[in-house]
């Protein structure tokens, strides 16, 4: 379980955002800041990608453009 925080929470910084910001949910759009947002997430199965490599696969997500990164809990 140890693994799992540490992979989440590393994925959390590599998306997190200001304290400031404000997401929430608008008419047929998600609103961040007040201005319409498209969620682009990734899906990793961390179980299957060797812990060594958890962060760079995190970052190798961003580089794509993804600002959301879904993780499926076996």
């Amino acid at each position: 379980m140890h693994r799992l925080s540490a992979l989440i929470c590393a994925a959390a910084l590599a998306f997190s955002a200001s304290a400031a910001e404000t997401f929430e949910v608008g008419k047929g759009a998600f609103l961040l800041n007040g201005k319409p947002f498209v969620i682009k997430a990734a899906e990793v199965h961390y179980p299957r990608i060797p812990e060594a490599y958890w962060e760079h696969r995190i970052q190798m997500c961003k580089a794509l453009g993804m600002n959301t990164l879904c993780l499926y809990v076996f």
